[in-house]
């Protein structure tokens, strides 16, 4: 049996292009990621942003339940570990406010936690 040189060069040519094929399949599976990320931590964000109303204690619990439900929601989805882990440690912590009796310190408190988990969430964005 004969090989031609042009059909093993027709040979090397294909294993290149395969090559190149599934590495540009790679890199836009990467991206698809990276979007995926980026869309989820805008929506994160936003969630995540929620303030309690003093004056309003119906309104401040109906939004927290929303907000802590959007987190989890988000969670579920995100493939990075570090965001998932963020995510849901905001959820929890929208979760745990007690709206009945918030004193002023209790608020204060709680903005300052609040607001070290929001940056947690802004890096794992990052």
């Amino acid at each position: 049996m004969r090989i031609s040189v042009r059909s093993s060069a027709s040979v090397v040519v294909a294993c290149a292009c395969a090559a190149v094929l599934l590495s540009g399949c790679d890199t836009l599976t990467q991206a698809a990621n990276t979007v995926d990320k980026a869309n989820l931590c805008v929506d994160a964000l936003q969630a995540a942003s929620f303030t309690p109303d003093e004056n309003n204690p119906e309104l401040t619990a109906a939004n927290a339940e929303k907000s802590a439900t959007e987190l989890r929601d988000l969670a579920d989805q995100a493939q990075d570990v570090t965001l998932r882990d963020a995510l849901n440690a905001m959820s929890t912590k929208i979760s745990d406010l007690s709206v009945a009796g918030l004193t002023v310190d209790d608020m204060q408190n709680y903005l300052q936690q609040k607001a070290d988990l929001y940056q947690t969430l802004s890096n794992a964005c990052a």
